[in-house]
């Protein structure tokens, strides 16, 4: 059984954590209370015929300056999450990329998804801003989904799941970048702030 570790981030309030709920617990309700500022959480899913283990963390009300190696660590997908009903909200993942990359191997699958697709008719608007961000989070996906009714959300787990399972192997060589400095080979993907 592969493990597939997947972060969520993104601004307030665009269903980072429904998101997660869904993909955990395939419900928008949490089996636990919420905790302050961050949550994992650990769901089987079938693609291609093989079982695999995601383990998804979410940032919930953490700022793009709160994430860190730790929290980064052995990533193999991120998730932008922006609300399609607040165009700003995707200007504000470029903050959230500009950290995040500092932390992680440039293997690392990036996916748009656009969040609250039954609140709104058409994404016509947000087309440029899309655009633009697009090519600079290094997107290979740019879902639309509704965390509340789980719209797209069993087809987005599945194309994500199925892109983990061909993506080549990690090696273990390169570092991290800490400070500015890159670590030596050995400690990639390690633990220091």
């Amino acid at each position: 059984m592969s493990n597939c570790n997947i972060l969520i981030v993104g601004g307030k309030s665009v269903g980072k954590t429904v998101i997660f709920n869904q993909i955990t617990y395939r419900s928008t309700t949490p089996r636990f209370l919420y905790p302050i500022s961050e949550d994992t959480g650990i769901a089987s899913w079938t693609a291609q015929g093989q079982q695999i283990n995601i383990q998804v963390r979410d940032t919930i009300s953490a700022t793009p300056t709160s994430i860190n190696a730790t929290l980064c660590r052995n990533l193999d997908i991120i998730l932008f999450v922006y609300s399609l009903d607040r165009k700003s909200s995707v200007e504000e993942l470029g903050e959230w990329h500009d950290l995040i990359y500092r932390f992680i191997p440039p293997d690392v699958i990036s996916c748009l998804v656009g969040n609250k697709c039954d609140l709104v008719t058409s994404d016509e608007g947000f087309n440029d801003s899309i655009v633009r961000i697009k090519p600079i989070i290094g997107s290979k996906h740019n879902f639309k989904v509704s965390a509340v009714t789980g719209e797209g959300i069993p087809q987005m787990v599945e194309k994500i799941a199925r892109d983990y399972l061909t993506k080549q192997p990690r090696q273990p060589t390169g570092g991290v970048i800490v400070g500015g400095i890159r670590t030596p080979p050995g400690d990639a993907y390690c633990c220091i702030n």
